[in-house]
C-alpha cells in the first residue's frame, strides 16, 4: 500500500497520513494528539484506520497493534475501521480476532458481529468477528 501511496510505511508500526503530512511509527500517545488535531468543522474526524489481520492467528485489533489503545479506537470509531487483506491470507480465516483489552469496546465490536475487509482492487468481504 505504501508503494501506491508514494510513501515509506512502518512495517510494523502505525503510520498516519493527512494530506501530504505522514507521521510515521507513532505510539498511543502520538495518535491520540494527532487524531484530536483535526476534526472537521462539523466535528467530525474524517479518517480511515486500515489494518492487516496478523496471518494465520486472524487478530485484526490487539497482541500485534497495542499502540491502538480502547482510547484511540474509540476516537477513531468503528465505521471507519478498514480490513485490508490479500486473498490468499483471507484463505481459511472464517473470522478476525479483536482483543482490545478493554471488555466493553471488545463487546462493542462483537455486537457488530462483521468487519469490512478490502481484499482487492473494488472487492471487498464481509469477516465475521470472533467471540473471545
Amino acid at each position: 500500500m505504501g508503494e501506491h501511496l508514494d510513501h515509506d510505511l512502518t512495517l510494523l508500526g502505525i503510520d498516519v497520513q493527512h494530506g501530504k503530512t505522514v507521521h510515521n511509527d507513532l505510539n498511543e500517545r502520538g495518535l491520540i494528539e494527532v487524531i484530536s488535531a483535526h476534526v472537521n468543522e462539523d466535528g467530525q474526524r474524517p479518517l480511515l484506520l486500515l489494518l492487516s489481520p496478523m496471518g494465520g492467528q486472524g487478530f485484526l485489533i490487539g497482541r500485534g497493534n497495542l499502540q491502538l489503545s480502547p482510547d484511540v479506537l474509540r476516537l477513531i470509531g468503528h465505521g471507519n475501521i478498514l480490513g485490508v487483506a490479500t486473498p490468499s491470507k483471507l484463505i481459511g480465516l472464517e473470522a478476525v480476532r479483536i482483543d482490545t483489552g478493554d471488555e466493553d469496546l471488545d463487546a462493542e465490536f462483537q455486537s457488530k458481529r462483521f468487519i469490512k475487509i478490502l481484499q482487492g482492487f473494488r472487492t471487498t468481504r464481509l469477516i465475521r468477528v470472533a467471540e473471545l
